[in-house]
């Protein structure tokens, strides 16, 4: 199409761009075309603008300062928290990109992480939990998102029932809870099929747990997932 006199060609799009910067745990690759990431050359030249959607924090593609991600305007993943979000506004002059201004964007809600090493464990999580205002002192839409990130050398009895219950009067929304168990993968020595079809229902279960939590189940959840799998059976 011919540009007219004073007419900007602006052009959107949403892929992954070659050099473009994922947010971690938010975002997944797309596929297309048998290639992860488009090449840059996708574009023509003589384009004044391409507005480029997918990738959440906002970025130049290329040291091209018209070929952006201007990112999410609000955080989509606890990853996000320590993220200045923005939109972008663009002038034009007839048709000519003159400037681009970042304007911030008011976080209403706050995002905050406990984060627990070895040293403190499980105590230390409560003690911060503790210190959170009560739930009666905010009003319910101020309440931050909550994440939990342990590290611990063993598995903990009632773990994450602990937790949730002392966030529960605390004026927090409780999002996500990590646990890492320190050489819990390398204490496996357990030989695992490499087919899913030789997996039986049980081995499929105990992996998926061991990939989620980094520990194996505890015994009660194993007999609550054989209890769930012979309801099942008996049901065919």
């Amino acid at each position: 199409t011919e540009r007219a006199s004073g007419q900007a060609r602006l052009v959107t799009s949403h892929c992954h761009l070659v050099g473009g910067v994922l947010s971690e745990m938010s975002e997944r690759r797309i596929h297309g075309g048998g290639q992860q990431a488009l090449p840059l050359d996708v574009f023509p030249a003589g384009l004044d603008y391409v507005a480029l959607g997918h990738l959440h924090r906002a970025q130049c593609v290329g040291k091209r300062k018209d070929l952006r991600y201007s990112g999410s305007p609000i955080p989509l993943s606890m990853s996000e928290a320590d993220y200045c979000h923005q939109i972008l506004q663009l002038d034009f002059d007839q048709g000519d990109l003159v400037e681009i201004q970042s304007h911030s964007v008011p976080r209403t809600v706050g995002m905050k992480r406990i984060q627990c090493a070895l040293e403190g464990g499980v105590e230390q999580a409560l003690a911060e939990i503790e210190s959170l205002p009560a739930a009666n002192e905010l009003e319910a839409y101020q309440w931050p998102y909550l994440e939990i990130q342990l590290r611990l050398d063993r598995p903990g009895s009632q773990l994450q029932r602990r937790l949730r219950s002392a966030c529960e009067e605390r004026a927090v929304r409780l999002v996500k809870i990590s646990v890492k168990i320190e050489g819990c993968r390398a204490q496996s020595t357990e030989a695992q099929p490499t087919l899913l079809e030789d997996w039986t229902p049980e081995q499929v279960f105990q992996e998926r747990w061991r990939r989620q939590f980094d520990r194996a189940p505890e015994p009660e959840m194993l007999a609550l997932f054989r209890e769930s799998l012979r309801a099942v059976q008996e049901e065919k």
